[in-house]
């Protein structure tokens, strides 16, 4: 059996995120409960997301 883990995003998996989020574009998935991750497709860098993350946590 597969185990889960949740973690808070951050650079070090910036290529597992990314391939997460094309691989969900590539199947039209739905992106809910990705914290607002689809603004990677609206233009927006990994980085600039991960800032977004950072202030709506604090």
């Amino acid at each position: 059996m597969d185990r889960l883990f949740l973690e808070i995003p951050s650079i070090n998996r910036k290529k597992e995120a990314l391939d997460y989020l094309a691989e969900n574009v590539k199947y039209n998935s739905l992106l809910n409960g990705t914290g607002g991750m689809s603004m990677c497709l609206n233009g927006a860098t990994y980085e600039e997301w991960l800032l977004e993350l950072e202030k709506k946590m604090i």
